[in-house]
């Protein structure tokens, strides 16, 4: 573990996987924030936060094995199109 810290590119990409992580979470709690001063409703809040966390416990161990399995690069490269895609899709849809 030591010697991954002393790795400069890897000291980087945790970094920038950190951040990239805190601004995800913080993204999804303003969302939902936003649901609950636009509704009032304290339900449709806990609810937002209930389908924003409860898949991340499921599907975070299981998507670390098969990680594992395949090749990383093209999974990386794979989730990024994925989340573009997603986001040209609510942007259009606006």
């Amino acid at each position: 573990m030591r010697e991954l810290l002393r790795n400069e590119n890897f000291r980087r990409y945790w970094l920038a996987s950190m951040f990239s992580e805190f601004g995800v979470i913080t993204l999804q709690f303003v969302i939902a924030l936003y649901v609950f001063d636009l509704t009032g409703s304290a339900v449709l809040y806990g609810t937002l936060l209930a389908v924003v966390i409860i898949p991340r416990f499921i599907l975070y161990p299981l998507v670390g094995i098969w990680v594992d399995l395949y090749d990383r690069k093209k999974m990386l490269m794979g989730s990024m199109i994925f989340a573009l895609l997603v986001l040209v899709v609510f942007t259009a849809y606006d």
